[in-house]
């Protein structure tokens, strides 16, 4: 599950903890298509990390090693407060 936090970021809750992605990471993921770590709380972590996809028409999220997809449009729609919440796609091991 994926939501707007306080501050323009977004929170995504996953099976085993909470992941916050703040505003400025959200636009460097959006905007300049960079890599970005989430914080679980307020503690940057190396298990949860944001990047585009392979198309850039997604954005592909690890969360506890488990990979999840969502469209930049709906990541943008949660964002705004368009739409209150959006649920991640989780991938399949190969």
């Amino acid at each position: 599950m994926i939501m707007r936090s306080d501050g323009g970021g977004i929170d995504l809750l996953a099976e085993d903890a909470t992941y916050r992605l703040p505003a400025e990471g959200l636009r460097a993921l959006l905007f300049y298509g960079n890599r970005v770590r989430l914080t679980e709380g307020w503690v940057e972590t190396d298990r949860g990390l944001a990047m585009p996809g392979p198309d850039r028409r997604w954005i592909r999220f690890v969360l506890g090693g488990t990979h999840y997809l969502i469209h930049r449009s709906r990541l943008g729609w949660v964002a705004r407060g368009d739409v209150p919440a959006d649920r991640l796609f989780r991938l399949e091991a190969p």
